[in-house]
């Protein structure tokens, strides 16, 4: 509890806060969630189902009291490494918590729906922070008593002077930085350390305020009396304003996530262009890593065999065009295949040489198509000449 306290600004309802902070939570309570588990996540079809219960914070995780930003950015990237997950889902039912961690969460959740999607529910609570966070989702549903908003900073400054006063202790405050320390509670606020934290807190809610007009298009900054101003608004209101998508019941929404993840190739390229981009460059990323490889495996040979086949002068001369990427037929005009057949170990009648050129020739220069089996499932046409002319064993 001692981290907790030490917290300054909070993304939360007041009416949650000071019972948060005088509960009886100790550090033994923190959940790890990922002991014995194979998925730190409920599994419902092939939707990963996360929580984003309780006072939220950067280290404890205890749903539904308390939940770690941590974890929770660590469970959504468990999700998108599994092949079973198709969509993600943040069930929410939190008043907020902590600046710090938030944004980052938030932003961990707008590029994770950029390689699947994700959607924010919550039938109870979503605000403040909670709120941030399931805004960066791709679609936020709520039900229709559920509270949504309540955009904006709290910090609560605890003035202890009166009770040490009463204890008959006088604390004394040295400071090196006129603005060190401002607000601590051993002191009652003077007008500058209240107008250093206002100014802190306003900065935080326009950092926060700009997140959210982001993340909901509808949302304008013009207006933003309308929809912030740490202003709380149930399901319908919430959607009219465009704090959300849908008002309807979880297991609607559950129903939408699915039919939407039932599509085809085509409907998702139509829908989501951005996302199935994303996997179609990283599909093809992987196959030039792929190609890279072979062709690299291949150099390699064909320049060991050559320098070992025709000497160290025609055969180095060799090894560098192969690593210098030459086709066969370059190599052949640039005379480099003369130089070979001169040489005393290869004989005129040799046909080691033409073997040799005609396996690069053939070999594929062209890079592989997305979609064709990989090359590593291919015979290597180098690779089967030289073992065959030479005798060697695979």
């Amino acid at each position: 509890m001692k981290t907790l306290l030490r917290e300054k600004f909070w993304l939360i309802e007041e009416t949650s806060l000071i019972p948060f902070l005088n509960s009886d939570l100790t550090p033994d309570a923190e959940a790890n969630a990922f002991s014995g588990k194979k998925r730190p996540f409920k599994l419902e079809g092939n939707v990963a189902v996360i929580k984003v219960a309780g006072s939220l914070n950067m280290d404890w995780h205890y749903p539904p009291y308390c939940s770690s930003y941590t974890v929770i950015k660590e469970q959504i990237k468990a999700a998108l490494a599994d092949y079973s997950v198709r969509s993600i889902l943040l069930e929410i039912d939190s008043p907020g918590g902590t600046v710090y961690g938030c944004d980052d969460l938030a932003t961990a959740v707008a590029n994770a729906d950029k390689i699947k999607p994700v959607y924010a529910y919550t039938g109870s609570q979503a605000t403040s922070a909670a709120y941030w966070v399931g805004s960066s989702a791709r679609y936020f549903a709520a039900g229709k008593t559920a509270d949504l908003g309540s955009i904006g900073v709290i910090m609560v400054h605890m003035d202890y002077t009166g009770l040490y006063s009463d204890a008959g202790i006088k604390p004394t405050i040295f400071r090196a930085g006129e603005f060190k320390a401002l607000g601590i509670h051993l002191e009652s606020l003077s007008d500058k350390a209240k107008e250093s934290l206002q100014s802190h807190l306003d900065q935080t809610c326009e950092i926060f305020i700009n997140s959210i007009a982001g993340n909901r298009k509808k949302l304008k900054i013009s207006n933003k009396n309308d929809w912030a101003e740490g202003r709380v608004f149930l399901g319908e209101d919430a959607k009219t304003i465009g704090l959300i998508d849908c008002v309807c019941t979880r297991d609607q929404l559950t129903s939408h996530i699915l039919k939407e993840a039932s599509m085809n190739a085509d409907e998702l390229r139509a829908q989501y262009p951005d996302a199935v981009k994303a996997i179609e460059d990283g599909a093809k990323a992987e196959a030039a890593s792929q190609l890279t490889g072979a062709k690299a495996e291949t150099i390699t040979l064909a320049a060991d065999v050559a320098v070992a086949m025709f000497g160290e002068e025609a055969g180095g001369k060799l090894k560098a065009a192969f690593e210098a990427g030459l086709s066969a037929e370059s190599i052949t005009k640039l005379g480099l295949a003369h130089d070979v057949s001169a040489q005393p170990e290869a004989k005129g009648d040799d046909p080691t040489q033409a073997a040799m050129l005609a396996a690069l020739a053939n070999t594929d220069q062209g890079g592989i198509v997305p979609g064709s089996p990989k090359t590593g499932a291919k015979v290597n046409p180098v690779h089967a000449a030289l073992t065959a002319k030479l005798g060697l064993k695979e």
